[in-house]
């Protein structure tokens, strides 16, 4: 059999031909150009995903049969086989904190038959997602139908821009390459592979297994030259953490959503600050063995190697015994906003660092002695040990 269609009001042409017989019902090769892309949308997503296109086309077997049901009653069953599903200029959102657009949107291998979760291949050229950080764990959605994947495996090339909760873009990547693939060892997960690049020759690389629905993984993590302005704000929304900034290096295990990390950092030209004061800077300092993780908070550190320390010490309006001021110069370097509210039932510190070594550094210090000018102390040297 051979049928053909066309709709001159928006240019679509539609050619199915192939086998027609009573046993095996029709069979053939389906093609159509210029879809209404809300036609091939329904055909893939259930509502809750709002879709745009400029246009859409189709290609694969698509094959009609009736069959018995399991109550015994004959019934039409379908199936689209070894498909290809094309998106021109798609623009893609679930809700005001995911919005993606593309070149182009291609499902290939693409296999949809009636009872079952169409699935296929996903393509996606020249993207641009932006995404909040709160949300980062809807980032799949789009190719989620119900518990199961609409993806077998990724192919996605482009820009990503991670906001932060007042939706200012933070953590942005100018070139971005991601992929999937099953994963060998667990068939129910996928292996991804993910390498990013910010400003100023930033980089990420990840890779290890993930679950989309919902969102898990454990990746190998390595990064080279990233401005640590660049990402926490999105971990602490404490003044700190949103005026300093350091060029971090290192590599560990990363998870989520626990959002932990395991491994080690390497920081060169560092400032702890806030709006308008430096409290602490730094040439370079190494953290070897850091464990963090987001919830509950923790971060430890085995050992921090700091060379060329700067600490600024205003001890105005602290304490008056020598440890108990230095204890609250501290507590305004650490970030605490992010620490649990019913803290006190915690059996263990927030902040742990096992050993702090400062290398050739300076201390001003200021008082109400000498506010203008801050005592000066060159060529400081030691260790904090269990430091909590």
């Amino acid at each position: 059999f051979r049928l053909l269609a066309e709709s001159l009001k928006h240019d679509t042409s539609l050619s199915w031909q192939g086998t027609l017989n009573e046993k095996d019902g029709i069979s053939g090769t389906l093609k159509a150009q210029n879809l209404q892309p809300e036609i091939l949308k329904s055909f893939v997503w259930k509502n809750g995903v709002d879709l745009k296109s400029v246009s859409s086309s189709v290609k694969g077997i698509l094959s009609l049969q009736n069959k018995v049901n399991a109550d015994n009653k004959k019934e039409l069953f379908y199936a689209f086989q070894d498909g290809l599903l094309t998106f021109e200029k798609p623009q893609i959102s679930t809700t005001k904190s995911l919005q993606l657009s593309a070149d182009n949107l291609q499902f290939s291998s693409f296999n949809y038959n009636r009872g079952n979760t169409p699935e296929g291949k996903l393509r996606l050229q020249n993207a641009e997602i932006s995404v909040s950080s709160a949300r980062l764990s809807k980032l799949f959605t789009p190719f989620i139908r119900g518990n199961k994947n609409l993806i077998q495996e990724m192919d996605i090339n482009g820009t990503l821009t991670i906001k932060d909760k007042d939706n200012n873009p933070t953590l942005v990547f100018n070139k971005f390459f991601l992929t999937t693939e099953p994963d060998k060892k667990e068939p129910s997960k996928q292996k991804i592979t993910f390498k990013g690049y910010t400003e100023n020759n930033g980089e990420i690389n990840a890779i290890g297994p993930v679950t989309l629905s919902p969102l898990a993984m454990s990746l190998s993590l390595s990064f080279d030259n990233i401005e640590t302005k660049s990402f926490l704000p999105l971990l602490s929304s404490n003044p700190v953490a949103r005026y300093s900034h350091s060029i971090i290096k290192g590599k560990g295990k990363y998870s989520f959503p626990q959002s932990g990390f395991y491994g080690s950092v390497e920081t060169t030209d560092s400032e702890i600050k806030t709006e308008d004061k430096t409290l602490l800077s730094w040439k370079k300092a190494d953290f070897s063995t850091v464990i963090y993780k987001s919830a509950p908070f923790s971060f430890r550190v085995e050992k921090i190697d700091i060379d060329q320390p700067v600490l600024t010490w205003d001890k105005t309006g602290s304490r008056s015994i020598p440890p108990d001021a230095f204890s609250d110069y501290l507590n305004t370097i650490v970030p605490i906003a992010n620490l649990p509210k019913n803290s006190s039932k915690y059996k263990y510190p927030f902040y742990r660092f096992k050993q702090i070594n400062l290398i050739n550094g300076e201390l001003f210090v200021k008082d109400e002695n000498n506010p203008e000018q801050p005592a000066h102390y060159t060529n400081l040297k030691g260790s904090i040990n269990s430091s909590q």
